[in-house]
């Protein structure tokens, strides 16, 4: 989920300056770059989202352990800035 999420992002940049996005992984950047209003909670979770994008692009990180409640947990609060973004 979180390519869809960089890519929306991506996308509202491009729409935003009308220039093709810099080519940056940084989520918070990106939603920066969109002035897209996201609230501190939204900021909060796509600083938060970068530590699972840097482990599938550095699989040598360390890798953070995740539980089945943790997991869970994020794939909804994912869902849900998915659609807020789909929204905008």
């Amino acid at each position: 989920m979180g390519v869809w999420a960089w890519m929306m992002l991506k996308a509202h940049v491009l729409r935003r300056t009308k220039k093709l996005p810099p080519r940056i992984h940084s989520l918070p950047r990106l939603a920066a770059m969109a002035e897209l209003g996201l609230s501190r909670e939204r900021m909060d979770f796509l600083r938060e989202f970068g530590a699972y994008q840097i482990e599938g692009r550095y699989p040598d990180a360390e890798q953070l352990e995740i539980d089945n409640d943790l997991a869970r947990e994020e794939l909804r609060r994912t869902r849900e800035m998915l659609t807020w973004l789909s929204r905008q």
